[in-house]
């Protein structure tokens, strides 16, 4: 199963389907880290991406809105750091 390929909303379901699968289960101590990678950084992607979007299609317009408010959170994060560790010294 591509899980690349499963519709946003869809991912984490379809990932819990396949890690109740026999070899999975049979090798959970081994392939631990590997899906708890999957899980902290692809579906949690999909989520925060989903949430952003509100759609699993959204316009190339609505991706060039969300990137660019994204921007300016990210922005405005980084000057709160720097202000922080301004005040702290």
């Amino acid at each position: 199963m591509a899980l690349t390929l499963i519709p946003i909303p869809d991912v984490e379901g379809k990932c819990d389907e396949l890690m109740s699968q026999h070899f999975f289960v049979e090798n959970e101590e081994l392939l631990l880290p590997l899906t708890d990678f999957f899980e902290e950084t692809r579906i949690g992607w999909h989520k925060a991406l989903f949430s952003l979007f509100g759609a699993s299609h959204p316009t190339v317009w609505r991706l060039i809105d969300i990137i660019k408010k994204e921007q300016d959170l990210t922005e405005l994060k980084i000057n709160q750091l720097i202000n922080r560790s301004r005040t702290a010294s």
